[in-house]
């Protein structure tokens, strides 16, 4: 009975700790998308960058 108890618990230790990690994951990638946007927009004040660019 306790190995029982002790599948589920870690079962669900794992599964906490996978939607923790997929949450901070997203998080990361959003605010590399904002940094990103950011950057090329700074890239683009002259005309050779723009034309690089497009």
């Amino acid at each position: 009975m306790g190995e029982l108890i002790f599948s589920f618990a870690y079962g669900s230790a794992l599964i906490i700790m996978g939607f923790i990690t997929r949450f901070f994951l997203k998080r990361m990638e959003a605010e590399a998308r904002q940094t990103e946007g950011v950057e090329n927009i700074e890239g683009l004040k002259n005309n050779d960058n723009y034309k690089k660019a497009v």
